[in-house]
């Protein structure tokens, strides 16, 4: 719930406008927070209410400003009115202070707002001068490292490096095929059960270990990785516990993945009106916006801080689940990769099984792309798996 109203300002501004009597309790951080963790977060999903609702609260508006920034610049202000040191004062202010784009301009705004005629006789500064001052540090040209017309080098210059290598291997491996080494694994062998979800009976590992049980020759350990099963070692996105898992394939311990990345920003659901809800249902009317398309496969450039959070976190969990693949493809081990089937009937929706890298995979012998309908709910939704055999 608290991530829920940390992400949802709908929801916050609601519960901010009801005037919720609360009884004060020990807050995050202490032991019956932690306690209360332990035994209900992520228990279950996130769920949606059934019934009347009660309704709407009168919405109480609610100010966003940066406090230090703000109170400098009204010190500026009030302490030099002559305003010529006020721009550079600003901007080393700025400078100094950690704060986005998007809050620097609220703060800005707000105090265009709260600043009127008759501050600026009591306090001797000419408004006009103000507010254009205001105005230019508002736009990007004012600010040097808005004005490169280009990309910077490094991250994104490395990631198309790095997709032209995967497409060279792809055509040497169709060229030349891929040349089998066998290779042996001990006697206790993992099968890595990556963004498992909660433990339960029925799922991958409880039905492992019951057909592995009667097993004599090597013994099957399976894990699954999760951070709500442990916060630190099934982090997927803690460099630490990638470290180690690819330490572990390396080293033979693993001999089998299945995992299924998130595909929230993959979804071809996202910007698509939904004709059931009108906009004071929804609050925007219809679905989350589209984050990726195929000539940008790894995101978008341009997204809110929410939305860049989400690319990232997809990017990261999904790049781990490859290099597992890749590193068990070399050491003769076995993978199941489960995503959402490719778009085939939209060739600019975005895809994994669009990526380089991805075809690189692909094109190597011992590797085949299943397309299957998954679950009961919708037969007609299928996923596409990559399996080692």
């Amino acid at each position: 719930m608290k991530a829920h109203l940390y992400y949802s300002e709908r929801c916050r501004r609601w519960l901010e406008s009801s005037n919720v009597a609360c009884e004060v309790v020990p807050g995050t951080g202490s032991q019956e927070d932690r306690a209360r963790e332990d035994v209900h977060d992520r228990v279950l999903p996130p769920l949606q209410e059934h019934g009347p609702r009660p309704a709407s609260p009168r919405q109480r508006d609610v100010i966003e400003y940066n406090e230090i920034i703000y109170d400098f610049l009204i010190d500026e202000i009030t302490n030099k009115p002559d305003l010529n040191d006020f721009r550079e004062s600003a901007r080393t202010c700025i400078l100094d202070t950690a704060v986005s784009w998007t809050d620097l301009r609220s703060t800005l705004r707000f105090l265009l707002e709260t600043t009127d005629n008759e501050d600026a006789e009591v306090f001797g500064f000419d408004i006009t001068i103000l507010r254009a001052y205001i105005e230019e540090i508002m736009e990007k040209h004012f600010w040097d490292f808005l004005q490169s017309s280009s990309v910077p080098t490094g991250k994104l210059k490395s990631v198309a490096m790095y997709e032209t290598r995967c497409e060279e291997i792809e055509y040497h491996f169709q060229l030349h095929g891929y040349e089998h080494i066998p290779r042996q694994f001990g006697r206790h062998r993992v099968l890595l059960h990556a963004y498992s979800g909660r433990r339960r009976i029925g799922d991958l590992q409880y039905y492992v270990d019951l057909l592995a049980a009667p097993r004599t020759v090597y013994i099957v350990h399976v894990v699954s990785l999760d951070i709500v099963v442990n916060a630190t070692w099934g982090d997927a996105s803690n460099p630490t516990t990638r470290a180690y898992w690819i330490g572990a394939v390396r080293a033979r311990h693993v001999m089998a993945f299945v995992g299924g990345p998130p595909c929230e920003t993959w979804s071809r659901a996202r910007g698509r009106q939904d004709p059931t809800q009108g906009e004071e249902e929804t609050g925007r009317g219809c679905n989350p916006r589209v984050l990726r398309d195929v000539l940008q496969l790894w995101g978008f450039e341009q997204t809110t801080l929410r939305e860049i959070q989400q690319i990232i976190m997809g990017n990261t969990l999904l790049c781990f689940a490859l290099w597992v693949v890749m590193e068990l493809a070399l050491t003769e081990g076995f993978a199941v990769l489960e995503h959402p089937a490719e778009p085939e009937d939209d060739p600019k929706l975005a895809s994994i099984w669009r990526l380089p890298f991805v075809r690189m995979l692909l094109a190597l012998p011992h590797v085949q792309k299943v397309r299957f309908a998954q679950g009961l709910m919708d037969p007609l939704l299928p996923n596409l798996r990559i399996c080692w055999l």
